[in-house]
């Protein structure tokens, strides 16, 4: 498979004897070469967490995946963008040590829209624009000390985790 897809959404279920829980259902999507999408799986899990993710991973690896070359993931409890510290990067490296994933930008400059005072966010989205949409790695660096000497002194936070190095 060329790239699987991750991601969970969090419910609201009625259990018997329990009554209403919150639960999350873990989706997996692939695209493998031929570039058609298939639906891998979903499962209905207790909480988004590391442990989860990996029994997730490990059926599919029971199933018959066993090469994943890009896994696309965004801040989801228990996997690598969400995990900052790498205990969490476990979860993938355990069952497809040889994949790699991106940190998704649409999520990370979410993120980065969401430290910053509504005042600022039409000039902080038009500037990641800038950042994102550059060339080369070298131009999106240069954009990017620009953006940061230009800032306003609330926005700086952000540029750390999401938008300090664009790959």
């Amino acid at each position: 498979m060329a790239l699987v897809y991750l991601d969970g959404l969090s419910l609201k279920v009625l259990r018997d004897g329990e009554g209403i829980v919150r639960e999350t259902v873990y989706v997996a999507l692939g695209v493998p070469p031929s570039g058609e999408r298939r639906v891998l799986g979903f499962w209905l899990l207790p909480t988004g967490s590391a442990l989860g993710w990996e029994g997730v991973l490990g059926e599919l690896w029971q199933r018959g995946l066993r090469r994943v070359l890009l896994f696309v993931t965004d801040g989801l409890p228990g996997l690598p963008a969400a995990s900052p510290s790498g205990e969490h990067r476990k979860a993938i490296r355990r069952v497809y040590p040889q994949a790699e994933w991106p940190r998704c930008v649409v999520n990370g400059v979410g993120w980065s829209l969401s430290q910053v005072r509504s005042r600022d966010r039409a000039l902080l989205a038009e500037d990641l624009r800038r950042v994102y949409g550059a060339e080369s790695r070298g131009e999106a660096l240069r954009v990017l000390e620009e953006v940061k000497a230009t800032a306003s002194t609330g926005t700086p936070r952000c540029f750390g985790r999401t938008c300090g190095a664009p790959t």
